[in-house]
């Protein structure tokens, strides 16, 4: 929100008010559900029984079906305020300070310097050259890391014939994404780490085949990973204009409905970092430098960017 505010403040050419309009009338006059929105609603209804999402989200006792319309209205008291005082509201002390105590009333500790100040990021780049294209990744937050990681184990390996072009996806994708599990098992650089900086795995001698059964087996032990419906609760862009200016913008409040607990004067629910889970303190929630992985093609410039 601060990068929004702080962008349109600088390079904006329309009033804040028209700009935060459309978010604002939806808000204030409900949204027709979507049908994914409504089977996430449903699966998790459970959930939300007994919380204080229940009288808002539920309405009539149930979740709301596909094209019914939903309506947030504190939602509509945020924007109102963020128009307001034209900058993001969790910048504003006062807001702050109100949003805080509802927060410890709620049994979420938080204290005003943790609320106010950024964490620091902790800034990386990284370009990896191949035959036909060029790769960046910024930060070391990121899932930046793994997709250089996966080219690198998809163009780079010397291939037994055997392995078809789909085997050697899968192979490199599993490699990769292995790799940063293993590194956080290990406690190297903590949840978001890649083999690029300490090279977990040697390439040149990697045996595939091995990791073909070790990611049989590991599929096997862990069942409850592959299952239909899992969490999928994180929302990213990444754009790029005519002049190269790249953005990345993510949303993502935990597992579904994050904590569970809905600040009722501004509409937001409070989110539930997956490192709480472990470690719940006022200082746990986690850390990602979203940036876009960009692509240089040819003569096309590109920006790469997803969730996990």
């Amino acid at each position: 929100m601060s990068a929004l505010v702080d962008f349109h403040s600088k390079n904006g050419r329309l009033p804040l008010s028209e700009v935060a309009g459309s978010a604002l009338k939806c808000a204030r006059n409900g949204f027709v559900l979507g049908a994914e929105q409504a089977a996430i609603w449903k699966w998790r209804q459970p959930d939300l029984v007994g919380t204080n999402l229940e009288k808002f989200f539920l309405p009539s006792g149930n979740s709301p079906n596909a094209g019914e319309v939903f309506h947030n209205p504190g939602i509509a008291n945020f924007f109102d305020y963020l128009i307001k005082i034209q900058k993001d509201p969790y910048r504003d002390a006062e807001f702050v300070n109100d949003v805080l105590i509802r927060m410890k009333d709620a049994g979420i500790p938080w204290s005003m310097p943790e609320a106010m100040e950024s964490p620091k990021m902790v800034e990386q780049v990284i370009c990896r050259k191949f035959d036909l294209f060029k790769v960046w990744t910024i930060g070391r937050q990121g899932w930046g890391h793994t997709l250089i990681d996966i080219l690198d184990s998809y163009f780079n390996n010397y291939w037994d014939e055997r392995f078809s072009q789909d085997i050697r996806l899968i192979l490199s994708i599993s490699h990769a994404v292995l790799g940063r599990q293993i590194a956080d098992k290990f406690g190297t650089h903590g949840a978001y780490c890649s083999n690029i900086e300490d090279e977990i795995f040697d390439r040149s001698n990697m045996n595939f085949e091995s990791l073909a059964e070790l990611i049989e087996k590991y599929a096997r032990d862990n069942p409850q990973l592959f299952q239909a419906k899992q969490d999928q609760d994180t929302t990213a862009l990444a754009v790029c204009d005519n002049e190269e200016n790249f953005v990345s913008i993510t949303q993502s409040i935990g597992p579904h409905f994050g904590s569970k607990v809905l600040d009722t004067e501004t509409g937001v629910i409070f989110a539930h970092s997956y490192q709480m889970d472990n470690r719940f303190s006022p200082s746990s929630p986690d850390v990602t430098e979203l940036c876009p992985s960009i692509l240089e093609m040819g003569n096309k410039t590109i920006a790469l960017g997803a969730a996990g």
